[in-house]
């Protein structure tokens, strides 16, 4: 099992809306802390068992961690680029303000991933990317990710989530670090 951890500054936009009201609070965070996580058990060559973390916290508070069985399912250029399907579940944790109630729920989004090998003929390095996508006509979500790098990475990462009254999206870079490799 590899594991990694990411931090960088990204943008948090939050929006609640009263519904008897209708009166819309918008929040703007052009730089909030985001801290990730990311670990893969690879099972066999070609399945593993990957999770990630993304906790951007300032007024508004988000959260969003994933746990997907990945199987890849399509090779070319030689198997240095394949093509992977995500299915699992995340859980979602939103709070726009102390006032405001919580969301608290696990949500099921599946997703796509390609990565490409020796990108660029560089050897050893790797550029990715993915899109995770809402499977629920009341949740709207997307989750949108490239990832560049050897051991650490830098990733740009949409993720963009709607339900009732609640919305909240976050962007931006951050750098993924190794950090320990079990069993």
């Amino acid at each position: 099992m590899f594991t990694a951890y990411g931090f960088g500054p990204y943008a948090l936009h939050t929006k609640v809306t009263n519904s008897e009201t209708k009166k819309t609070s918008q929040i703007h965070s052009p730089i909030a802390p985001a801290l990730f996580f990311y670990m893969n058990y690879k099972i066999s060559d070609n399945t593993s068992i990957r999770g990630f973390d993304a906790a951007i916290f300032q007024e508004s508070k988000f959260n969003n961690a994933g746990l997907y069985l990945g199987s890849d399912f399509g090779f070319s250029l030689d198997n240095k680029l394949y093509f992977t399907t995500l299915l699992g579940v995340q859980y979602l944790y939103f709070k726009y303000d102390d006032e405001a109630p919580e969301v608290s729920e696990p949500i099921f989004p599946q997703g796509l991933e390609f990565m490409y090998r020796h990108a660029f003929d560089i050897p050893n390095y790797i550029i990715s990317g993915g899109i995770f996508l809402s499977t629920d006509d009341d949740i709207e979500y997307e989750n949108v990710w490239v990832r560049w790098g050897k051991n650490y990475f830098w990733e740009l990462n949409l993720i963009s989530w709607g339900k009732e009254d609640f919305e909240a999206k976050t962007w931006g870079l951050s750098v993924g670090l190794p950090f320990k490799g079990f069993l």
